[in-house]
């Protein structure tokens, strides 16, 4: 994975957005922003000619950004150009940003090597929809209130939605354990805690180390937490 190159895809604006601003402070670090130097290009009308010069600018100390939008709209010709220049070093980072459905977009590039390589080599931030967002809150918040029932229904409905499940359930496992400290304030005593964290860790393994699917461990992780609540009150 090359660190120089970042792939934002998704349908929301907003979300998208709030990646590109991510990147920028993850390159900035402790620098000042008068230090980033940001170029965007657009697919209508761009040539080779016009990229290259960017490209081989000089950066004159700062930190370049050239983001790239909507590259799935380049030219065959630009698509080549920029396939075989990914391949060097580049004195600047680059940004492709996808206004796409990830789902549906990743299932139409097998035959686009350019498209392929910035999705495979690239640092992937991947957008929901605000819908799926707004799911994803919800189940959170269930989870948090200890509703554990409706919780496994939004689970089904977000997985019944989603196509790549496992990229799903990886996605709200890692929130779960981000959040692990924030649950821990709702529960009242530190067996339900350290409860909590054995099953966090426990549903992880499942996924990483026995192939469970993260829809049937996340599932189960559920159902386990139901069944002690009820021991505990």
């Amino acid at each position: 994975m090359r660190k120089d190159i970042f792939c934002i895809i998704g349908s929301d604006y907003v979300h998208r957005h709030r990646a590109l601003e991510r990147i920028k402070n993850e390159i900035l670090k402790d620098n000042n922003i008068s230090s980033l130097d940001v170029v965007t290009i657009y697919p209508e009308k761009v040539k080779k000619r016009e990229i290259k010069e960017i490209l081989n600018l000089a950066s004159f100390g700062k930190k370049r950004i050239i983001v790239f939008k909507n590259p799935q709209n380049f030219s065959a010709s630009v698509k080549n150009f920029l396939y075989e220049e990914l391949k060097k070093k580049i004195d600047a980072f680059l940004v492709f940003e996808i206004e796409k459905d990830y789902n549906k977009f990743s299932e139409k590039i097998k035959e686009d090597l350019f498209l392929q390589f910035i999705l495979k080599e690239g640092v992937l931030y991947r957008t929901y929809s605000s819908a799926t967002f707004s799911q994803i809150y919800k189940f959170i918040y269930a989870f948090r209130k200890k509703n554990y029932p409706q919780a496994l229904r939004i689970l089904e409905n977000l997985f019944r939605e989603e196509t790549n499940n496992n990229l799903l359930g990886a996605r709200l496992l890692g929130v779960l354990i981000k959040n692990y400290n924030f649950f821990r304030l709702f529960n009242s005593s530190s067996d339900q805690n350290e409860e909590l964290l054995y099953l966090l860790w426990e549903t992880d393994r499942l996924i990483k180390e026995k192939n469970i699917s993260s829809r049937l461990a996340l599932e189960r992780l559920l159902i386990k937490l139901y069944l002690s609540k009820k021991r505990y009150f």
